[in-house]
């Protein structure tokens, strides 16, 4: 009966190691995603600014051409 409870104490805590372990590297999975993600919407953003600086400057150049005389 001692046998039977240290057998099962053991095996209760190597269950609950391996359930551990599980969730650290799901945790790791999650923040390496969570991780791209947030680079990914950040380098949306510093693209999507320099579209518009381009454009700005391109619409700047324009307005700042000389019109030719006909």
């Amino acid at each position: 009966m001692v046998d039977e409870a240290v057998d099962s104490k053991n095996k209760r805590i190597s269950d609950a190691r391996a359930e551990s372990r599980e969730i650290l590297r799901q945790a790791e999975i999650d923040a390496h995603k969570a991780a791209q993600d947030s680079f990914k919407v950040g380098e949306e953003k510093i693209l999507e600014e320099r579209d518009k600086i381009v454009n700005d400057g391109e619409k700047k150049r324009i307005s700042h051409v000389p019109k030719s005389s006909s």
